[in-house]
């Protein structure tokens, strides 16, 4: 539908993929695996650019979120905004 109506890219929201799964939004409802696949299947699905919510990365050590954003790279589908604590 985005790319019929002209949209350049495509926004996506880990409320919609963990409702989707019939758990609440945020504190990770769903893992990181079953995130990425979701996001994955949507960047499959159309030819625009793609951005994921990765909640807070998936981790609190920088180590755990940057394995979070090195897993979206073969599909190169996902950004973050991290927020301090």
């Amino acid at each position: 539908m985005g790319e019929i109506e002209g949209f350049s890219a495509i926004g996506t929201t880990s409320g919609g993929v963990n409702w989707s799964h019939a758990r609440p939004d945020y504190v990770y409802g769903v893992d990181r695996e079953t995130m990425l696949d979701a996001y994955e299947s949507i960047v499959h699905a159309v030819a625009l650019p793609v951005s994921g919510d990765l909640e807070d990365g998936y981790g609190i050590s920088p180590h755990d979120v940057g394995d979070t954003i090195h897993s979206t790279a073969p599909s190169a589908s996902a950004s973050d905004q991290v927020a301090a604590n």
